[in-house]
């Protein structure tokens, strides 16, 4: 399933490298990508810092800084990332690629967190 995954992932750079993609992309577009590229990546990163950091003093569900909003930090950052390069590419077959990705492989992954939360204290108010 990973291989598959990657493979719709990098399959997206090959669009752009084939030519199948933007040729010249204006400023804006430049501007998007590495905006999303840049927020994507320090969200992953600050994440995974927190929730290493957080369990390290306290077992549990996390509840203040990244996860205070989503369940799911580090996904979003990761959706953000690849995003950018769909942007780059401009290629609507790029954003079929991750619309089924998430939609399926996220999906999956979210519940069987969401099924690990719910075996842990103070689920009821998470």
């Amino acid at each position: 399933m990973t291989i598959s995954v990657l493979i719709t992932y990098w399959y997206i750079g090959w669009l752009q490298m084939s030519g199948e993609g933007l040729d010249n992309p204006k400023g804006i577009r430049i501007f998007v990508c590495i905006f999303l590229f840049g927020i994507g990546n320090t969200l992953m990163m600050c994440a995974d810092c927190q929730k290493y950091y957080t369990l390290q003093l306290k077992k549990g569900l996390i509840t203040n800084g990244f996860f205070k909003r989503t369940r799911n930090p580090n996904f979003l950052g990761e959706m953000m990332i690849y995003l950018s390069f769909a942007v780059a590419t401009g290629n609507t077959i790029a954003y079929w690629i991750l619309m089924i990705d998430w939609s399926t492989i996220f999906v999956i992954f979210m519940f069987f967190k969401e099924m690990s939360f719910r075996k842990k204290k103070g689920w009821l108010m998470y």
